[in-house]
C-alpha cells in the first residue's frame, strides 16, 4: 500500500484503539549464528523460529485465499526476518527493480514491514521490499531516513521468498532478553487480483502502530507474563495469542485443525445418514456432494498425519472453513427437505 494511501494521523488511532481483536505476540529466539540472506528459508538458523500466518484482509477480518507467513530471530547487530509468499499465479510474476526508496515499489509485488522499536504506538519505521529485493524505508513517512537494512528474493515452485537484515543501530535499540517491539508484516499482492493483506488487524490501513503485533526478544515464561499490561497498550481487550513452534500458547496448531476438520466430519456423517434415509433422488444428490467433500478432504487429513507449523495451519483454516460452510449449507437444505417429505 503506498505510504499516502489512506493516512490517518497516530493520535486518531491511539484514540480509537479500544478493542477485543487477537493481540498477536511473536517470541523471537536468539540466533546461535546468522541466517543466510539468500531469499530462501531452508538455513538452519530459521528452525527455532516460530512461523507466523494466517493473513487477512486489511480491512475486514478474514483469512485471504493467497497466504503469506514469516518468522524472526536475532543477534547483537540486527533482526532477521523470512517471509514467504505464496503465489499460485507465479506465470505472472516477473520481479521488478526499482531505485531504493522509490515508492513504485509498491507498484510491484511487495511486503511490507513495520517495526514500532519501543512499543509507544506512535514511533515507528516502515520497509517495503519487492520480489526483486528493491527496498524502500522510511520514519513513519519520511523516507530521508535510511536504515541500512538488506535483503534478498528467491522465487520457488509455489511461491517467492524474501530474507531481510535490519541493523539495531538504525533502529535505536539495544537487544536485550524480554525486550517488547511492535511488529506488523503486510503484503501488497497485485498479481491476476488486488489483495491488501496483513499478519495484525489494523484499523483502516497498514499505518496502524497501535495495533501491530508484539515481537519479544528471547522471552522467558515469566517475562510474557509480566508484559500483559504493556501488551494492551491502547486498550486493547482482546485476547493475547502467543506463537510457539507448534501452536498458539497451550494450543498446537494440529489440535486446532483437528478440531475444525472434527465439525467438518460431522457435517459428513449426518449427510450420510440423511441421504441412507431418504429416497434415491435425495441419497444420489447428497452423495455427489460427499464424494466432492471427501475429495477435498483427503490432502488434508494426509497433512494433519504430520508436522503442521504457522503457515501450514493458515492454509488448513481456509480449506476447512470452505468446507465447513458448503457442507453446512448442503446440509441445511438436505434436513430441510427431509422435513418437507414427512409433512
Amino acid at each position: 500500500m503506498r505510504p499516502w494511501v489512506l493516512l490517518l494521523l497516530a493520535s486518531a488511532c491511539a484514540a480509537s484503539a479500544a478493542d477485543d481483536w487477537p493481540v498477536l505476540v511473536y517470541p523471537a529466539p536468539r540466533a546461535a549464528a546468522a541466517p543466510r540472506l539468500d531469499g530462501r528459508l531452508d538455513d538452519p538458523g530459521w528452525a527455532d523460529c516460530p512461523v507466523a500466518g494466517g493473513f487477512i484482509f486489511y480491512d475486514h477480518p478474514e483469512l485471504v485465499p493467497v497466504q503469506t507467513s514469516w518468522r524472526a530471530c536475532y543477534d547483537d547487530r540486527a533482526l532477521y526476518l523470512g517471509i514467504w509468499c505464496d503465489e499460485p499465479r507465479l506465470d505472472l510474476l516477473k520481479p521488478r527493480a526499482v531505485p531504493h526508496d522509490d515508492t513504485e515499489v509498491f507498484g510491484t509485488e511487495c511486503v511490507e514491514v513495520f517495526i514500532d522499536p519501543h512499543h509507544d504506538g506512535v514511533n515507528y519505521f516502515q520497509w517495503g521490499i519487492n520480489a526483486a529485493a528493491s527496498i524502500y524505508d522510511s520514519r513513519g513517512h519520511d523516507a530521508s531516513w535510511d536504515s541500512g537494512a538488506t535483503a534478498a528474493a528467491t522465487t520457488g515452485k509455489d511461491g517467492w521468498g524474501l530474507t531481510v537484515r535490519i541493523p539495531w543501530e538504525s533502529l535505536g535499540v539495544r537487544p536485550a532478553a524480554g525486550q517488547l517491539l511492535g511488529i506488523n508484516v503486510c503484503r501488497d499482492r497485485t498479481l491476476a487480483e488486488r489483495q491488501w493483506s496483513c499478519w495484525s488487524r489494523v484499523a483502516a490501513n497498514f499505518h496502524d502502530p497501535v495495533h501491530f503485533g508484539a515481537l519479544v526478544l528471547s522471552p522467558t515464561p515469566a517475562q510474557l507474563a509480566g508484559l500483559g499490561p504493556e501488551l494492551r497498550r491502547g486498550d486493547r481487550r482482546g485476547p493475547l495469542r502467543v506463537l510457539g513452534l507448534k501452536g498458539f500458547g497451550d494450543h498446537t496448531y494440529a489440535a486446532l485443525a483437528r478440531a475444525q476438520l472434527a465439525r467438518v466430519t460431522a457435517y459428513v456423517a449426518e449427510l450420510k445418514a440423511i441421504g441412507e434415509r431418504e429416497g434415491s433422488g435425495t441419497a444420489a444428490r447428497v452423495q455427489a456432494r460427499l464424494t466432492a467433500a471427501e475429495e477435498r478432504l483427503a490432502p488434508i487429513r494426509r497433512q494433519l498425519s504430520g508436522d503442521v507449523d504457522g503457515a501450514d495451519y493458515a492454509r488448513l483454516e481456509l480449506l476447512l472453513s470452505g468446507l465447513e460452510r458448503d457442507l453446512g449449507e448442503v446440509l441445511w437444505d438436505a434436513r430441510l427437505a427431509e422435513l418437507l417429505s414427512r409433512l
